[in-house]
């Protein structure tokens, strides 16, 4: 389960190859992602699953909820059993499986109608408000390293990083001044 913490990619290529060679399922946590990207391709859609919030501290906020995205249809369907008190949705409710592992507990935690209004509104604004935050870290970095210089975590791709935290690496006794090396995604 990679998290994209903080808006910066993970190193996607990396972990589906490991999961393709061990024959693993990986659901992504895009909580703090919305919107990003790996060489191109937006966070959520790698792995099987993407798994996003859009509470308060979100780049997208709706007040509160989240969403799920995937391709495949057994976890579709089990992601809505469990946000929908489990089978309810099933266009027969009462009959058989029609998939092994469809019928199980779930909860109520489907998002409001309000929220998800809000949350339609914020997506339009998205693109732009990534590029302006892009823009200004850029910026930011470029001063902060006319003043002293200062290295950064790395960064796996920085035109899909959200680019919502600025993280500079100062010299420990530990770490000395090795330089920081960046992998691609």
């Amino acid at each position: 389960m990679p998290v994209h913490m903080r808006g910066l990619p993970s190193n996607m290529g990396k972990i589906m190859d490991i999961a393709k060679r061990y024959n693993l399922k990986v659901i992504e946590d895009c909580a703090q992602a919305d919107g990003g990207s790996c060489k191109g391709k937006r966070l959520g859609t790698f792995g099987d699953a993407g798994c996003f919030s859009f509470d308060f501290y979100k780049i997208i906020n709706t007040g509160e909820g989240g969403m799920v995205v995937t391709n495949n249809e057994k976890i579709y369907i089990r992601t809505q059993s469990w946000h929908g008190t489990a089978a309810c949705l099933r266009p027969n409710r009462y009959a058989r499986e029609s998939i092994s592992g469809e019928i199980f507990y779930g909860e109520n935690y489907r998002m409001g109608q309000i929220n998800a209004g809000i949350g339609l509104s914020q997506l339009k604004k998205l693109d732009n408000c990534l590029s302006k935050l892009r823009r200004n870290k850029k910026k930011l970095i470029e001063y902060i390293g006319e003043v002293k210089r200062v290295k950064y975590a790395p960064v796996n791709d920085s035109e899909g990083d959200c680019s919502v935290i600025n993280s500079p690496l100062f010299p420990t006794s530990e770490v000395g001044k090795e330089e920081v090396g960046k992998e691609d995604c």
